[in-house]
């Protein structure tokens, strides 16, 4: 692949030394320059997600096969925090398939050509696109690394409804989360309320990459009693995929809890999630994405095979 410049042969050099394989991201082998052009050998990956979403037909993903994609992107947050990154440009095409045949729901994180240092990372504009740009980008405040678990939580809600969740206009929401027959309701329950900490729009409460991978979602602890259902069974043979997930120092409290900027001219705050006017538009906001997390629709059910949900 090609580099579109030293700064992102930096990034991946910083998180290959971090061990790619069990924190799911791009492994780079090699480099090279070549008539002024950076060149990365890596390892080979299958499609991304968008590519079998397409391949599927459109056929939306069932929670229990979001869990495992789920908990690896939450994985490879956790270890860009650690690292003090940002990726800054999650989105379905930025995700593949390690090998969907041998290894089913096995993602890493690709392309890291827009990834930020965390204390760099100023109030701007151009990163991510429109579809999973969070909140605080669009409304020129402070940045930190919770612009990449809004994406995320983009991600696994348009893998949910095999489309964007939200339109690339703002415009109106799409259609809303479906629940359908052949899931498990307290399951589908427990996604929506990981997908609705995901996508909060005031970043200082949205939740963090050791928050979510504790949730009751990832953990699967509302489903433990269950030893014997067929649907548990079948949740915890998806998720054999995943690494197991170790323990880590609690999140660092965010860099900036006041969330304002003073204007360098007026000395007056550009940027203020605590106002009354941002605090009722953060409410609507967050009720609107979860009422659009009801049953709206229903499909018939359809018995979920590891060996063939995966074109």
């Amino acid at each position: 692949i090609q580099c579109q410049n030293h700064q992102e042969l930096k990034m991946l050099k910083k998180i290959n030394a971090f061990d790619p394989d069990k924190n799911c991201f791009l492994k780079m082998l090699d480099h090279f320059e070549y008539k002024s052009l950076i060149c990365v050998v890596s390892e080979k990956l299958d499609q991304t997600l968008s590519d079998i979403i397409l391949k599927r037909n459109q056929r939306p993903f069932d929670v229990c096969e979001l869990r495992p994609v789920a908990q690896q992107l939450l994985v490879a947050l956790r270890a860009l925090k650690t690292i003090g990154l940002v990726h800054c440009d999650i989105k379905l095409n930025n995700i593949m398939f390690v090998n969907h045949q041998s290894y089913p729901y096995k993602v890493k994180l690709i392309d890291f050509g827009l990834a930020r240092e965390n204390p760099s990372l100023s109030r701007i504009s151009d990163i991510q696109i429109v579809g999973y740009k969070a909140p605080e980008v669009v409304f020129g405040c402070p940045l930190d690394e919770a612009v990449d678990m809004w994406s995320v939580g983009c991600v696994l809600a348009s893998m949910y409804k095999a489309k964007h969740f939200y339109p690339r206009t703002y415009n109106v929401l799409l259609q809303g989360i479906r629940v359908y027959i052949n899931e498990d309701q307290s399951d589908v329950e427990e996604f929506k309320s990981l997908i609705k900490q995901m996508l909060c729009v005031d970043q200082k409460t949205r939740i963090t990459p050791e928050e979510a991978l504790n949730h009751n979602f990832i953990t699967m602890k509302h489903l433990s009693e269950r030893t014997k259902d067929p649907y548990v069974t079948l949740a915890r043979e998806i998720m054999s995929v995943c690494e197991p997930v170790t323990t880590m120092q609690p999140d660092a409290p965010k860099r900036h809890p006041e969330h304002s900027v003073q204007n360098s001219t007026t000395g007056k705050s550009t940027c203020d999630i605590s106002s009354s006017t941002l605090t009722t538009s953060i409410e609507d906001a967050s009720a609107n994405v979860m009422a659009q997390c009801t049953p709206l629709n229903i499909r018939g059910s359809m018995h979920l095979n590891t060996s063939t949900v995966l074109p």
